[in-house]
Order: structure tokens, then C-alpha cells, then sequence
């Protein structure tokens, strides 16, 4: 058993405030309790007092940059496609139809030039499951030069590289983990899929005009 005057220092200022124990508790179990304390404060000390910093995203996968590397390419060369047409077409609507793919390609192009920046080698990047074929690569942005007649040409060249472009956004969607990425795969697929209804639909009247 403790002495009165023991028991009296321990329950002191300023131990009773943090600690607030009953009267009549052994010293042991308050000293248990103060080097707990203790113990916290010297934890909180070491760290600087700072809560842990949450954690950062993590970086774009190679899947990301593949489709970044893929997506602006196709994009440039869709890009020199439809300003061919809209200057070289003969019919009034395909020059016109040609015009706003153009505009629409100059404004995405440099969000995807951007992110293309990003990629910091195009070595080993994987294929995304979408072979050459099956994203039009062979449509260069020369496909036009020599085309007759150059409006159907261009309709159902463009139609061909929309639904590659659709491919790569799709395998984007689908194995893509950087938001940013998916999203810039979002709207270029919105853009595409929009366009290629429209450039049916033109193949369609063009079919229709010379049967």
C-alpha cells in the first residue's frame, strides 16, 4: 500500500488533468497510463504533428499511354483527311461534312498532343488488343491524293477510320486506369460515333443518287 503523501503527488497538478482517474487507484496502474501517454505525445513528435498526406493516384499503365500514342496519331491523320475533302470535294454537302470533321479534329488534337507529351516512351507499349486492321492505320493522310471520285472516297475512308478509332477507344474503356485518359477516350469516341452516323448516311445518299 501507497502513503497518503505518495498518493497525493501522484494526483497532483497537472497529472490529474490528463489523467482523471478515481481516487484510490494504485500508482502502478496510473503510471501504466502516463507512460502511454507519454509514449502518444513522443509518436505525434516524431511525425511533426502532421497527419499522413493521402495517397497519390497512381500513374497512368502503359495501356494508358498505348492508347494515348495510338489516338493522336489516328486523330492527325483523320485531320488531313477531311481538309483534303473540304477543299477538294465536289459535292457542296461533303466539303461541308468534311469542314466540321476538320474543326472538330483541330479542337481535340491538342488535349491529345498534351497527353501525348506525357508518354515517357513508346517502346514496349502494349497493342490494346486492336490490331492495325482493326484500327485503319493503313489509311494515311495521303489516302486521298489521287482519289476518284474523291467524295465517295472520302466517305468510306473516313467511315473505315472512324470504326478503328472506335475500336481503340472501346479497349480504352475497357483496360484503361488513368480517368484522365478514359476521359479524353469518352469524348473522342462521343466525336467519332457522332461523325460516322452522319458519314453513313451521306454513303447512303450517294449509293441512292447512282442507282
Amino acid at each position: 500500500m501507497y502513503h497518503e503523501s505518495e498518493q497525493e503527488s501522484l494526483f497532483a497538478e497537472p497529472y490529474f488533468r490528463l489523467v482523471r482517474v478515481p481516487w484510490g487507484w494504485h500508482a502502478e496502474h496510473v503510471r501504466t497510463r502516463l507512460t502511454i501517454l507519454l509514449a502518444l505525445a513522443l509518436l505525434v513528435s516524431a511525425c511533426g504533428g502532421k497527419a499522413a498526406e493521402p495517397s497519390r493516384s497512381a500513374p497512368p499503365l502503359p495501356v494508358d499511354d498505348a492508347f494515348a500514342v495510338r489516338i493522336a496519331g489516328h486523330q492527325q491523320t483523320g485531320l488531313a483527311l477531311a481538309r483534303a475533302a473540304a477543299t477538294e470535294g465536289k459535292s457542296v454537302s461533303v466539303r461541308k461534312l468534311a469542314g466540321q470533321i476538320a474543326a472538330r479534329r483541330e479542337k481535340t488534337l491538342p488535349m491529345l498532343l498534351e497527353r501525348l507529351a506525357d508518354v515517357p516512351s513508346r517502346d514496349g507499349l502494349p497493342d490494346l488488343g486492336v490490331s492495325p486492321q482493326e484500327a485503319a492505320d493503313g489509311i494515311g493522310p495521303d489516302a486521298l491524293d489521287g482519289a476518284r471520285p474523291l467524295d465517295t472516297a472520302f466517305l468510306t475512308l473516313m467511315a473505315q477510320h472512324n470504326r478503328g478509332a472506335l475500336a481503340l477507344v472501346r479497349a480504352e474503356l475497357k483496360d484503361g486506369k488513368d480517368p484522365a485518359t478514359k476521359a479524353i477516350a469518352q469524348r473522342v469516341g462521343a466525336d467519332v460515333a457522332r461523325e460516322l452516323d452522319r458519314l453513313n448516311a451521306a454513303l447512303a445518299d450517294v449509293a441512292q443518287q447512282t442507282s
